[in-house]
């Protein structure tokens, strides 16, 4: 069975997280990587996955996380930008039967940028996005 894996993308940065060797279990079985990872840096930005559990039944839905912390002074953009900046975008690859919903992003700041005279929706800070997976019943 595939592994869990997350690529977090910040314009032109990819933030690939790093595969995990602990798991998840479904029962006696494990099915699924544990994701809470050892934070990486990748630029101006500290990324990490995590779950909300250690262990999942069929059918249930478990909640995923990656957490962005950015550099003072440094950004992301909005999965809407504005005017300027690429969207940041969370992608999930999981086992076959599994099914990642849309992830939910937090609130951002408007950001007015005077020379190029534009709104922009920034993440500054720590940014968490969830994500639920629903485990295939079987």
């Amino acid at each position: 069975m595939g592994g869990l894996s997350a690529l977090a993308q910040t314009g032109a940065d990819k933030l690939p997280l790093a595969p995990v060797h602990s798991a998840i279990r479904v029962g006696e079985r494990s099915m699924l990587p544990h994701l809470v990872l050892l934070a990486q840096r990748v630029g101006h930005v500290v990324v990490q996955a995590l779950a909300d559990r250690e262990a999942v039944r069929p059918g249930e839905t478990v909640h995923l996380a990656v957490s962005l912390k950015m550099d003072e002074d440094w950004h992301v953009y909005w999965r809407s930008p504005g005017g300027t900046g690429l969207p940041t975008e969370i992608r999930w690859t999981t086992p076959q039967g599994y099914k990642a919903g849309r992830t939910e992003f937090p609130v951002p700041e408007l950001k007015y940028d005077k020379i190029l005279k534009e709104d922009s929706f920034i993440l500054e800070g720590t940014a968490l996005f969830l994500t639920p997976v629903q485990v295939p019943a079987s």
